[in-house]
């Protein structure tokens, strides 16, 4: 409306021209038509390019139809060996269908590949198109998909030996295997066959191509026995390149879906080094300003005119409206790019970072460490592994077939399930391995077996405990320093800081030990399941001890704090450190001011089996009966062990025969300082930690079975000097056969169960001495009655054989 009705009324007030308000909206409107101009001519260029890139598929399909049925059109029966293998590609070969997609932009990549390497010698190789891409386009209206790319493209004579014959691809080698194999035929990667698997979701398969020195030619195939190809009439529309154009099965029709292409390509093309661009056709809505009618200006002078003009752009507000548009564009894909392959001094941590959280698809993930490298020798590969700030949910699921760490080849998504691809302890590792060096040509079976895949896990296996064992080292060198820091503190002013009893630093600024908290079991299963990383697993454990309450230390530690004189490491097992830290187990190694473990993992149990020995010292339980402190061979230890054993022989050899049934013996026990007595298991017995473990499997041994067995295997030890003991020894030289010696026999025993973490097979029994025990006590009449006088008598029960005895020693006691 400026430029046409403005211009109008100022031309038909001829007086006005030469005001000065005429002059500047003379200014405003050739600067405005001058910007029209250009916004036209781009827009015509937007349009043009809009044009190309969405050039009706309608058109281009009929062209490519008239060129192969045209009269130079010829027509070319496939070699046998394609035929049979179309035929197994279509009915067996791949049975998950959406690989093609992965196989034809593999194939794209490789053809920018070549044309790139070509450059280099030949800089014109590059002169109809210097940009090296891909592109994928879905039309639900010709139900076709198309991929297309700018690489080096084929001759005539590449079609048909490419597409149309074996050549030395591989494929006849593959077909006779596959033929002569009832194995796995589900492929993981390209046989040198990807291109056919286009048949896996097309009908008909259309490629159009142009190479620097050759025409642009089309063939096509129904997948029957021939294909056509014919030379296009278009001429080279394509500049160079290659156009795959699949027309879809009617059951195909996923792959029309946009963001099943996305969700596709960042699966398995994500990390392609060329750019991947997808056809995106969305509805987007915008405000308009809705234009005004034409109003005419009033005569009026030039300065009332102007100041009008004013007034009516202070006051006036535009109209606005909502419109729906449709937006066709190219969207860029694979944005994230495959750092692992740069040199990790030009990777920052923000990209570091970033990329974890593209793999784990968590956006708002951080990883605790992560390792960059290539391995370099026989076998190369590039690889980045993560370890996660927190354990998975499904970390220690038995289902979980997915490996985290993901195997490329060539930057191309292979697989993330080859079983074992990872050990099973170190399943939480999350990251990416690329080798070029991987035969594509292979089955997931053969895969599996592949000597260059054995190689790669060896080290990635090896890296991986490196970078935990990283971790754990700069964690001691960080608790060193501050400990040093704070001993020079405690010097200045004079405090002693060694008191261990007050609680420590905040554990969570150690990295390792968030680590331990999270992963510790995955130390303790490579341990028991890695034999060959074994010693170096060992250094890795971490646990609380009577000497580090609150810290974690580690076997090294602990070693190095050990007295001169002891001998051994020492450890005992339980459900809690609060549980353990009162066991009569520790009385006299606390006394000696030896330190012990605490091992409160269920799964430590049977790590602790695997591991004899550390730096030449055992590894000795405190709750089993071959407990040593070193100076079993003193002339006056031994003497005093010997006087000790000689002077309890009555109770000793009475215990074992009232307890005949439940224990393998009774000792004099060096252990004890202040409980009279334990019970400890033989060296290769079930401990009572174990025995707790086993009975809570859910599909576990019959423990009824166990503990009969596990009961005839223990030791009951006596404290020689203790007064209940004396005592009790004392009553069975006078009073060997009485009800109450022997009563007090068991409930010694049973007393001792409990003590030492087992269970008590009758508790009515035991509960039925106490109250015994506590009648005793409080005086309380043999003739009490107990029952309520104000209801009725009860009748008595028929005594049961076998409680006469027992009855007549509780009268007794």
């Amino acid at each position: 409306s400026l430029t046409l009705t403005l211009p109008l009324g100022i031309l038909s007030n001829h007086h006005s021209l030469n005001s000065p308000l005429t002059m500047r909206l003379f200014r405003n409107i050739i600067v405005s038509l001058i910007a029209l101009f250009f916004i036209f001519a781009f827009a015509l260029n937007g349009t043009h390019a809009s044009t190309a890139s969405d050039d009706t598929n309608e058109s281009t399909l009929q062209a490519q139809e008239d060129a192969l049925h045209s009269a130079s059109s010829e027509k070319i029966p496939f070699q046998a060996e394609i035929n049979q293998l179309l035929n197994i590609i279509i009915n067996s070969l791949y049975t998950n269908k959406e690989i093609f997609l992965r196989e034809l932009i593999s194939n794209a990549s490789d053809a920018l590949d070549k044309i790139r390497y070509m450059s280099l010698k030949d800089k014109e190789a590059l002169r109809h198109n210097e940009d090296l891409k891909i592109f994928v386009r879905a039309d639900p209206v010709t139900n076709t998909l198309t991929i297309r790319d700018t690489g080096i493209g084929m001759t005539r004579e590449d079609l048909v030996n490419s597409l149309g014959t074996i050549a030395k691809s591989g494929t006849k080698e593959f077909i006779e295997k596959l033929t002569e194999s009832a194995g796995d035929n589900n492929l993981i990667g390209n046989f040198g066959v990807g291109f056919y698997s286009s048949y896996l979701v097309a009908d008909t398969v259309t490629v159009t191509t142009k190479h620097n020195d050759d025409d642009q030619y089309i063939w096509s195939s129904e997948a029957d026995n021939s294909y056509t190809i014919a030379k296009d009439p278009r001429g080279n529309t394509l500049g160079r390149g290659t156009e795959i154009i699949l027309h879809l099965k009617e059951e195909a029709s996923e792959y029309l879906d946009q963001k099943r292409l996305e969700e596709l390509i960042r699966k398995y093309s994500e990390f392609v080094h060329f750019d991947i661009y997808l056809w995106n056709v969305r509805n987007e809505t915008r405000t308009v300003e809705v234009p005004s009618e034409d109003e005419q200006p009033d005569q009026e002078t030039p300065e009332s005119s102007e100041e009008s003009v004013q007034v009516e752009d202070e006051e006036k507000k535009p109209e606005t409206k909502e419109i729906t548009e449709t937006v066709k564009e190219w969207k860029f894909i694979n944005s994230e790019p495959p750092i692992w392959t740069r040199d990790p001094n030009d990777v920052t941590d923000e990209e570091y970072i970033r990329f974890y959280q593209a793999i784990s698809k968590d956006k708002d993930a951080k990883p605790l460490t992560w390792i960059h490298f290539k391995a370099e020798g026989n076998i190369e590969f590039s690889s980045i592994l993560y370890i996660p700030d927190q354990a998975p949910f499904d970390v220690y699921d038995p289902s979980q077939q997915e490996s985290a760490v993901t195997l490329y080849v060539k930057r191309v998504f292979i697989t993330n399930s080859i079983p074992d691809f990872m050990p099973r302890y170190l399943s939480f590792i999350r990251g990416v391995v690329d080798s070029d060096d991987l035969p594509l040509h292979v089955s997931r079976e053969l895969l599996q077996e592949s000597t260059v895949l054995k190689i790669i896990k060896k080290k990635l296996v090896s890296k991986a405990i490196s970078m935990i064992r990283k971790l754990a080292k700069d964690d001691e060198k960080k608790r060193r320093e501050r400990e040093e820091e704070e001993a020079e503190r405690a010097n200045e002013t004079g405090n002693s800081d060694d008191d261990d009893s007050r609680p420590p630093p905040e554990e969570e600024e150690y990295k390792y030990i968030r680590f331990w908290k999270a992963f510790g079991k995955n130390i303790r299963l490579g341990i028991i399941e890695d034999p060959l990383n074994r010693p170096r697993l060992v250094k890795m454990l971490r646990y609380k001890s009577t000497k580090s309450e609150f810290h974690f230390t580690s076997f090294q530690e602990y070693v190095d704090r050990m007295k001169d004189i002891q001998e051994y490491i020492y450890f005992i097992s339980g459900e809690n450190i609060d549980e353990l830290r009162m066991s009569p187990y520790l009385e006299e190694l606390r006394k000696r001011d030896f330190e012990v473990m605490y091992l409160t993992d269920a799964i430590d149990e049977y790590m602790v089996q695997q591991v004899p020995s550390y730096e030449g010292k055992d590894l000795i339980s405190v709750t089993r009966d071959d407990l040593k402190f070193g100076d079993e061979e003193m002339k006056d230890v031994k003497e005093r062990q010997e006087q000790a054993n000689k002077d309890f022989i009555p109770l000793t050899t009475f215990l074992k025969k009232e307890l005949g049934d439940v224990i393998s013996k009774v000792s004099v026990a060096t252990r004890l300082n202040a409980s009279p007595c334990v019970l400890v298991s033989p060296k290769y017995g079930i401990t009572a930690n174990m025995a707790r473990i086993m009975k809570a499997q859910a599909l576990g041994a019959d423990m009824s079975e166990v503990n009969k067995m596990m009961m005839k295997q223990r030791v009951l030890e006596i404290n020689p000097n203790h007064a209940i003991i004396k005592q009790l020894n004392r009553m069975v030289d006078s009073e060997e056969n009485s009800a109450i010696t022997k009563s007090m026999a068991h409930l010694l025993f049973e007393t001792a169960l409990m003590r030492s973490g087992f269970q008590i097979e009758n508790t009515a029994l035991f509960a039925s001495r106490i109250f015994n025990m506590m009648e005793t006590s409080l005086s309380v009449p043999e003739d009490a009655d107990y029952s309520d006088a104000e209801n009725e008598e009860i009748p008595q029960q028929e005594e049961v054989a076998g409680d006469a005895e027992e009855k007549a020693a509780h009268e007794e006691l």
